[in-house]
Parts: C-alpha cells; structure tokens; sequence
C-alpha cells in the first residue's frame, strides 16, 4: 500500500493511492486461493495507520486485508457532498455487470483505533482482530451522513472483523439528552440498498448478492442508526453483529415506495445480534417492499427501548409492505435504564429511560403480516406491556417477569 503512495497520517485523502494498489494487485501473479465466490482474489494489504478515503470503488476479484492496526476515516472534511456514493467505500457495478468476488477483512491483532471506546466489552465479544471505521464526525471532521461501505450491485462479497465508531450527541433541549447537535451520525457503517435503475418489473435485481458480513462491533449508535441498513439483497448472511446505541440488526426497506424500479430482500438469515443500551436489537420495517424469507436466530437485547420491533408503514396503507416466511427464534430481552426511548415530538431524537417494551408490533401488520417467533423471553421492568407477537401457537402477549 506505501509503494502505491498511500500516506496513512490521517491528513490527506489516500483514494487514489488504494485504487493503484488495487490494480497492482490484479496486475501480480499472487492471489487468495478461495474468494466468496470461489475464485481467487488479488490481495491487497492495508498496514497501520489512519487512512482518509471517500468514494473508493473496488475492481472484481480484490481481497483487501486491513490491519487491525488501520483505521480508515472519511477524506474531504464536512461539507463534502453526500448526494451521491455517501459512503468510504462502495462496491457497485452497472446494470448486467456488477462488482464480484470481492472481500474486505481485518486481520492480524491490535488494540489500536480507539478501540478503548468499545470497553466494556460485551460478553463474548472481542475487537481485537478489527479494523477500526472511524465514523464520528466530532472526532474526524467529517460529514454526519457518510457510512463505512456502500454495497449495491455486488455479486459474491465477505466482510468480516469490523469496529465502528458512530456519534450519539444531541441538541441541547431534548430531555436527558446528551450536548451538541452537528457531530450526530445520519447514516448506519454499512448500507445494502439497489440501483434504481433496476427493472420495474423485478425481472432483475441490481442489488447486493451472495454475501456474508461478520464480526461487526459497534459503538455510540444514535437511535435512528447502527451498524447497519439492509434495504434490499439475496442471499445474505449476517453473523456476530453487535450495537451500543442505535439498532443492532435493521432490515428498513423502503426503496419500492412510489419509485420506478423493483426491489426486494429475500434468503437473509442473521445469527447471534445483540444490542446494548439501544432503541431496538432488531428492526423490522419493510415500508412498501415486499420481502420474503428473513430468518433471525440468537438475539440478545440488555437495555433497549424495545427488543423487536415489526412496523407498519401508515404512509402507504394501500401498499404497505410485508416480511413473508419469515422467523425469529431464541430472543432474550432484559430491560434497563439506558434505553434510546423516542421523543414525541421528533423521531430523531431520544431520551435515556428505561425500557419501554420488549416486542413492539404495530397493531396493523397482524392482519397483513406477520414474523413468527420461535423460542422467547424477556426479563426485568419496562414501561408498557409487550405487544402480542405471533408464535406457531398464534397470537400470544409475552409477560416478562
């Protein structure tokens, strides 16, 4: 990476130098035997250090190996424009021709990157092998609405051994909250969403395919943000993913709503989440979109507003959206009083309180849809009852103890 002109201070923008090391990689004879989708891959190292990018688009067949000593950080400052590609990096292609085989992994061990902000750990975590994304615009200068990784039309993608770093100020007049107001985060570390030039018809699906994302830690999660944003993709796998603030696992889909183009979520599973001292550990929104066969398995959430969530989009009652065959099994929900719970009078905002409920479900999704829970429980004092959930013995209101 040093030999492409790569400065690594943290000062300037280091784009162009990651690109000509990407081409270097594919130009030389070496490669990672076995990428996701089974080809080999250039293999490009990021060693230690603080690396400034913005808008850096990875070629097909690219293995990047960050250093769990790296830190990568948003290059052009603040006012940068976030219009197009909000993201350090994104993985796309055009219609017919995406991005494929591509990987983006920490690797080696470090407690650098201002991984202290993760203590105390969450029990049986560890951010040692982690690359660090450092997406606190208080801390870095940058724009509040650029994420980690942008992934739309990928096909055959692994992310793993990811620390990031949000920001959870607020304005000084909401109740309990914290001072500031710009440095807030806008935007969760990781966003899987299509390219709106997608059929209408949903012949085809320019969105993220085949992929795996694991070993995510995230901290200083704002409510309405995280570690992720999944609006649309197939074949996914989530693993290990973890949030302090903000909402641990969030399948919004929102993309179909009065757009000229398809989209969807469909074969998603997601193993071992957990979210601590959030809004919720797991969200399901599907705004519009219809989605099919989001399966969720090992969910822990300790002082969350809510537990799980599934919400009902008033604004579109005619095309609400659904989440079909779809489950969640083996959920524990402990309450706390550090939970985001929201304000009236701005969704963007929260006060630290205690938890409101553990299962949230708007009283709509009963007669349209409806996620089906496996194994269940919920612990300790919240503010409101649980709303009733649908089990494969049918409707029931889960009464935490």
């Amino acid at each position: 990476m040093r030999k492409s002109g790569a400065v690594g201070d943290g000062t300037g923008d280091d784009t162009a130098a990651f690109l000509k090391a990407e081409d270097a990689a594919l130009a030389a004879a070496a490669r990672f035997p076995n990428g996701p989708s089974g080809r080999p891959q250039a293999v490009v190292y990021v060693p230690p250090g603080t690396y400034r990018l913005l808008r850096l688009a990875f070629r097909s067949d690219v293995r990047m190996e960050v250093d769990a000593g790296a830190v990568l950080a948003q290059a052009g400052g603040r006012n940068v424009d976030v219009s197009r590609v909000p993201a350090l990096i994104q993985w796309d292609g055009p219609p017919g021709d995406a991005v494929k085989n591509v990987s983006l992994v920490g690797v080696n061990s470090s407690a650098g990157g201002r991984k202290q902000l993760a203590e105390p750990l969450f029990p049986g975590w560890t951010v040692d092998p982690d690359f660090t994304f450092d997406l606190d615009p208080g801390f870095t200068g940058s724009n509040e609405a650029v994420a980690g990784v942008q992934a739309l039309n990928v096909d055959g993608f692994l992310i793993q051994n990811v620390f990031s770093i949000e920001n959870d100020s607020q304005p000084k007049s909401a109740p309990g909250a914290k001072q500031g107001w710009w440095p807030q985060s806008r935007k969760a570390a990781l966003g899987l969403r299509e390219r709106s030039d997608a059929p209408a018809d949903g012949s085809a699906y320019y969105d993220p395919h085949n992929g795996t994302i694991e070993n995510w830690y995230n901290v200083h999660g704002p409510k309405g943000f995280g570690p992720n944003q999944v609006n649309a993709g197939h074949n996914l796998m989530f693993r290990h993913i973890f949030s302090r603030g903000g909402t641990s696992m969030r399948f919004e889909t929102d993309a179909s709503q009065g757009k000229g183009f398809a989209s969807e979520l469909r074969g998603v599973e997601a193993d071992d989440i957990a979210g601590e001292n959030c809004n919720r550990a797991v969200s399901f929104a599907p705004h519009a979109q219809n989605n099919y066969d989001v399966h969720v398995s090992k969910v822990q959430a300790m002082s969350c507003a809510a537990g799980v969530i599934e919400s009902f989009d008033e604004s579109n009652k005619q095309s609400p959206g659904k989440f079909a065959d779809s489950t969640i099994t083996d959920v524990t929900v402990t309450s706390g009083n550090q939970a985001q719970d929201s304000l009236k009078q701005s969704s963007g905002l929260w006060a630290v309180d205690i938890s409101e409920t553990a299962f949230a479900k708007d009283s709509q999704t009963r007669s349209l849809w409806s996620v089906v829970y496996g194994d269940h429980s919920c612990s300790g004092s919240f503010t409101k009852p649980s709303d009733e959930i649908m089990t494969a013995q049918g409707l029931e209101r889960p009464k935490c103890r």
